[in-house]
């Protein structure tokens, strides 16, 4: 257990000091502040030789996908593949990286929104729909 009090930055960094994150463990990171519901991420390191084999994998999807498929379509190609090998914050900031080129790209926002809701992020997945359903023209729901 590491515990921080008092924290006023929007990025954790994880203590040189501290003892070494290790592949194939699941780590949970918690949030609790006094004046929102506590909110709870996990992750799991990947050991180097796995990381590779999913790096060559994603460039021959890449290469065997025919013809030029749009941005969007490549994006969500890209992370579904890394969410089912379950990289769901790696997925999670390909889509990101997307939506900052892509704003008004609605399948986009619902992607984020199902893998948000994937890794505990409630608010974020509330978000992200309710987007999507406003680029869509449906009513949005209240966040």
């Amino acid at each position: 257990v590491l515990e921080r009090a008092d924290l006023t930055a929007t990025r954790f960094e994880y203590p040189k000091d501290a003892p070494p994150l290790a592949p194939g463990v699941r780590y949970r990171f918690q949030l609790l502040p006094t004046w929102h519901p506590p909110q709870e991420v996990w992750f799991e390191l990947v050991d180097p030789d796995h990381a590779r084999t999913i790096q060559h994998d994603l460039q021959q999807m890449d290469a065997a996908l025919p013809g030029e498929p749009s941005a969007a379509t490549a994006v969500i190609l890209r992370a579904g593949f890394l969410a089912q090998r379950g990289l769901l914050h790696d997925a999670r900031l390909h889509v990101s990286d997307a939506l900052a080129r892509q704003p008004d790209e609605p399948t986009l926002h619902f992607l984020l929104g199902e893998l948000s809701a994937r890794q505990g992020l409630s608010q974020e997945a509330m978000e992200a729909f309710a987007e999507a359903r406003f680029l869509l023209g449906g009513p949005a729901a209240p966040l």
